[in-house]
């Protein structure tokens, strides 16, 4: 999905036709491939694109929780 959203976001992005997407992503579930997710939002991270991941459920989250890191 996130390919998805950023060749939609590429496309026809002209100084007359500027968009901004918002992508939530639910999940009721760990996220198995977070670091290739993480990895795929950082690929498009220059793209008019934020991100929202949200977990609902009795699951255990906490793999999903990243530090952000000191630069």
């Amino acid at each position: 999905m996130i390919q998805i959203v950023a060749e939609y976001t590429q496309n026809d992005q002209s100084t007359s036709n500027q968009q901004y997407v918002v992508m939530v992503i639910i999940t009721d579930g760990v996220i198995n491939d977070i670091d290739d997710t993480m990895e795929e939002l950082r690929r498009v991270a220059h793209l008019p694109i934020s991100y929202e991941i949200m977990g609902v459920g009795p699951a255990d989250f906490t793999l999903m929780v990243r530090k952000q890191e000191k630069k």
